[in-house]
């Protein structure tokens, strides 16, 4: 067998989250109603007919003149498609960050998605750009499982299929894949995704090993439960009291940050920067922020919003809150690095996102008052 080079992801629900029943539990009474709709009406086979390349407003069409009597609720299925997104496979992109860290492999996609959709994909989930390339379905007028889409795939990015590994949930895809001579992983889980790659070499085996040190957090009750609370009460376009984020702008930016404090990307140098100094700083003394933006920083700065509501993009917080916790529970020893902050344990780390919300806060005058707490 020769090494592997290559690895080949597919996108829905390997490392995004996609639903067509967030959108429809809004609209029928029931579960029932909901399976016979999307069973006989808005078909998987009718939207793979968009991720080989019809366009919605064909397939609006043709589905309409045949149900006329349920033309609001198709028309939902496209015009509130960015709903049935749900937050990223954390663990799934857990291992892509690590294959993309170690800079052994190429990391491209293929992916069976309209090509009307796909650009709010690119807008919300940022480890898209880890990908070298993106083969979507309905750029190219054809889809999985047809061989042709993963012989275009091989001969346009250059891969040797015997060098190369396709991960998809969908079992027929993995089988027609593996017709063609590129070796599959049958996506069920990224437990399941992580052991594989490890036994075929691809990722090193995790180390395990937990001491005898204990932690206890000190801040769990706020983070979990009191800063969700609070960031409930406000809208997501509500202006802050200083700076220029919307409170939604703001909660996606708290779920960035604390998915970030949980990862190591890289090793110390052995000088620390002088970002790294500031936020050590900010460790050690507290908050140092400024209520003002940078100077000549607009709302035309702020980023494009990535969650279709403000509740969406809190439950994201509370899960990247659960996954920070998680690492006290299986490895306390753990230090996160990444080179414009520097390393920290995760005692130092929960103080941080303990002060980084509440200073958030502060600036929605959700809480009057805002005192950092020094390590």
């Amino acid at each position: 067998m020769k090494k592997i080079e290559t690895l080949i992801f597919d996108l829905g629900n390997v490392l995004i989250k996609w639903d067509p029943k967030r959108v429809f539990r809004t609209i029928f009474k029931t579960e029932a109603a909901i399976d016979k709709f999307l069973a006989e009406i808005c078909t998987m086979d009718w939207n793979e007919k968009q991720d080989a390349g019809r366009s919605i407003a064909e397939g609006n069409r043709i589905l309409i003149e045949k149900y006329p009597l349920y033309q609001p609720e198709i028309e939902a299925y496209y015009g509130r498609w960015a709903e049935m997104l749900g937050g990223e496979i954390t663990g799934t992109v857990e291992v892509l960050e690590e294959l993309k860290t170690s800079q052994k492999y190429r990391l491209y996609a293929l992916t069976n998605w309209s090509a009307e959709t796909f650009p709010e994909a690119l807008k919300r989930y940022e480890f898209l750009q880890y990908f070298k390339e993106i083969l979507v379905s309905g750029r190219e007028g054809i889809k999985k499982p047809n061989a042709a889409i993963y012989e275009l795939a091989l001969s346009r990015f250059g891969i040797d299929p015997a060098t190369a590994i396709f991960i998809d949930d969908s079992a027929r895809n993995v089988v027609a894949a593996e017709a063609v001579g590129i070796q599959s992983i049958h996506f069920k889980s990224a437990e399941q995704l992580r052991e594989d790659l490890t036994n075929l070499g691809v990722l090193r085996k995790r180390n395990n090993y937990q001491n005898n040190q204990t932690m206890t957090p000190k801040y769990k009750d706020f983070l979990s439960k009191e800063l969700p609370a609070k960031l409930r009460t406000l809208t997501a376009d509500q202006a802050p009291n200083f700076g220029l984020m919307t409170a939604q702008h703001m909660v996606e930016h708290l779920v960035y940050v604390t998915k970030s404090l949980s990862k190591r990307r890289g090793e110390p140098e052995a000088e620390m920067s002088k970002s790294q100094h500031y936020f050590r700083k900010f460790i050690n003394a507290g908050c140092p922020f400024e209520h003002r933006p940078k100077e000549g920083a607009s709302k035309a700065d702020l980023k494009e919003l990535r969650s279709a509501s403000i509740e969406e993009a809190i439950q994201g917080l509370e899960a990247a809150t659960a996954q920070f916790y998680a690492l006290f529970e299986s490895n306390p020893a753990h230090k996160s690095y990444n080179p414009m902050m520097g390393e920290f344990n995760l005692a130092e780390l929960e103080l941080f996102n303990y002060q980084h919300g509440r200073w958030h806060l502060h600036q929605f005058g959700v809480i009057e008052e805002f005192s950092a707490v020094g390590a």
